[in-house]
C-alpha cells in the first residue's frame, strides 16, 4: 500500500506545476507502473492470509502462485495483443468511427476482467500493458478516447474519494497516534529518498531529480481503495 504513488494525483500536479519534461516523465511512469504493482502485491499478501486459514502455508502459496501466474499471463498477453488487434481493426474500416472509442474502452475492460477471472488484481497488470502498447503504436479514435477518459476519470475518482472519506468517523481520527505520525514522516523523509536513491544509483539521473522525485511522493486513489479493502 505504501509503494503506490497514484497517477490519480501525479497526472494533475503535473498539469499545473509545468514541470521540466524529463523530471515529469519519471514521476509519471513511476506513477503508472507502481499502481498495478502495489496493488497487485497488497492483494497477493491479503489472499494468502485469507488462504492460509483454510489450508496449510505451503498450499496457500502453491495455490496463490498459480493462480496470479496464470492470471498475469492471461492478463499480460491480452494486454500486449489487444492493442493491435484493435488496430487491425480500425486500419481497415472495421469498426464505425463512432464506435471506435467504446471499443477501446471494451477493449481494456475485458483484458482487466480476464486477469481478475483467475487471481483478483492481476487485470490491473494487463491494463497497464494494454495502455502502455495502445500509447506507442498508431491507432486512430485515440485522441477521443483521451478526452472522454479525462472527464470519466475525474467523475469516477472524485466519487471514490468521497465514498472513501465518507467511511471515516472521528473516533477513528482520534486513534491517530504518536508512533503513526512519527511512521508517516519517516516514509517520507526517510523511506521515500533512500528508495529513490538506491533505485537510481546506476542511472544517468542527476541529484536535483533524484530530491525532487524523492521529495514528490503523493498518494492516489489506489492506495486510498487499497487501503479500504484491506
Amino acid at each position: 500500500i505504501l509503494v503506490v504513488t497514484g497517477p490519480t494525483v501525479i497526472l494533475p500536479l503535473l498539469r499545473q506545476s509545468k514541470l521540466e519534461r524529463r523530471s515529469a516523465t519519471f514521476l509519471k511512469w513511476e506513477a503508472i507502473v507502481n499502481d498495478p504493482i502495489g496493488a497487485t502485491l497488497t492483494l497477493l499478501i491479503l489472499s494468502y492470509l485469507l488462504l492460509s486459514t483454510s489450508m496449510s502455508g505451503a498450499d496457500a502459496i502453491w495455490t496463490l502462485t498459480w493462480r496470479t501466474f496464470v492470471g498475469a499471463l492471461v492478463a499480460s498477453a491480452l494486454g500486449a495483443a489487444v492493442p493491435f488487434a484493435l488496430r487491425w481493426m480500425f486500419r481497415h474500416n472495421l469498426v464505425p468511427e463512432y464506435l471506435k472509442t467504446p471499443m477501446l474502452l471494451s477493449g481494456v475492460i475485458a483484458v482487466y476482467s480476464a486477469g481478475n477471472a483467475f487471481q483478483p488484481e492481476t487485470g490491473l497488470i494487463g491494463a497497464t500493458l494494454f495502455g502502455v502498447v495502445l500509447a506507442n503504436i498508431e491507432v486512430t479514435g485515440l485522441q477521443q478516447l483521451t478526452r472522454f477518459k479525462e472527464s470519466l476519470a475525474i467523475f469516477l475518482v472524485s466519487g471514490i474519494f468521497i465514498t472513501l472519506t465518507a467511511d471515516i468517523d472521528r473516533e477513528t481520527i482520534a486513534n491517530i497516534s504518536t508512533p503513526l505520525i512519527l511512521t508517516t514522516l519517516a516514509i517520507l523523509f526517510v523511506a521515500r529518498p533512500m528508495a529513490i536513491y538506491l533505485a537510481t544509483i546506476s542511472t544517468n539521473m542527476n541529484w536535483r531529480e533524484q530530491l525532487l522525485v524523492g521529495w514528490i511522493g503523493p498518494r492516489g486513489v489506489v492506495a486510498a481503495a487499497i487501503a479500504g479493502i484491506a
